[in-house]
Order: structure tokens, then sequence, then C-alpha cells
């Protein structure tokens, strides 16, 4: 069973980026503001699928939802702009990520759920999911930071340059 403080931590990341997606409109969830960053709804989307590639696919030799979504969420024949392009509704992807996030929450709290590995012990899983959620959290934030940037005027100068 894993530490429930570190599945309320899971938890609470969970909910931060759903609620990052629906703090914008859903086509500003669906647009690439920078083309070397996803998607608000990319970046959520891609955190499921990683926790679904290792809680599943992994762990279970599960591919199934993996298989289905690989090309979109992954590196390969589609580039990053055509995966963001690619991706169904924000609400539709907001509801799917919702669902298979407590998925995964309920399998992580119930020892049963899960085979016995060695990447399970000492919740080392459990920290790297963590970690990989913060950082997919952190690069929404840095396209928010990119979508005020873009929402700026183009000529913007400033108008009194500090003094050294």
């Amino acid at each position: 069973m894993t530490d429930t403080a570190m599945l309320g931590q899971l938890s609470a990341l969970h909910e931060m980026m759903r609620q990052l997606v629906t703090t914008v409109s859903p086509p500003d969830a669906a647009r690439q503001f920078h083309p070397d960053l996803g998607s608000l709804a990319w970046y959520l989307g891609r955190s499921v699928y990683l926790e679904t590639y290792w809680l599943r696919q992994i762990l279970n030799n599960d591919d199934d939802l993996t298989r289905r979504v690989e090309h979109l969420f992954n590196p390969g024949t589609l580039s990053l702009a055509e995966q963001c392009t690619a991706l169904p509704p924000v609400d539709h992807l907001l509801n799917w990520a919702a669902e298979i996030q407590d998925e995964h929450l309920l399998r992580l709290a119930n020892p049963g759920m899960l085979p016995e590995q060695p990447m399970l012990e000492r919740d080392r899983l459990a920290w790297f999911l963590l970690q990989e959620q913060a950082r997919n959290y952190e690069r929404m934030l840095m396209v928010l930071n990119q979508r005020q940037l873009h929402a700026a005027s183009v000529d913007y100068r400033v108008e009194r340059p500090l003094q050294p």
C-alpha cells in the first residue's frame, strides 16, 4: 500500500492539473502558445498516459489503453503540433483524465490491485509518478506564461527602463 500522504499529494496534483485546464477557454486549453511546448490539454493527457504506461502496461502487462493513445502523447510519427491538434475535445479529455486518475489512485491505495514488483517497494514508483506529475504541472504553468506573453502587445516597450 502506498503511503497515504503521498497518495494525497498525487491526488492534489491531479486536481491542480485539471483545474489549470478549466481556468482558460477550451480553445486556449487546446492551443499551443509556443512551438516547443504542448497545449495545456496535451500535458494533462500526457500525464495520464505516463501513469497508465507504468501502472497498467509495465506492472500488469496491459497495453490496451496505452496502445490506443500512444500516438497522441509519445514522440513518434506525429509532431507535437499534430498531437495537440488530434486531441479530443477538452471536456472529453477532462472527464477521461479524472476517471483514469481516480482508478490509478485506487490501484496504488490497495495492495491487491497491483502485482508484487521491486519498483513498488518503498513507494519507488509512487515517488516517480509524483515527480513526473509535478514536472508536467510546471510545464503547464509555462504554457500559461506563454499564453500571457502571447496576449501582450507585440510592440511592447518598457516605458521607463530600470537604472542600475
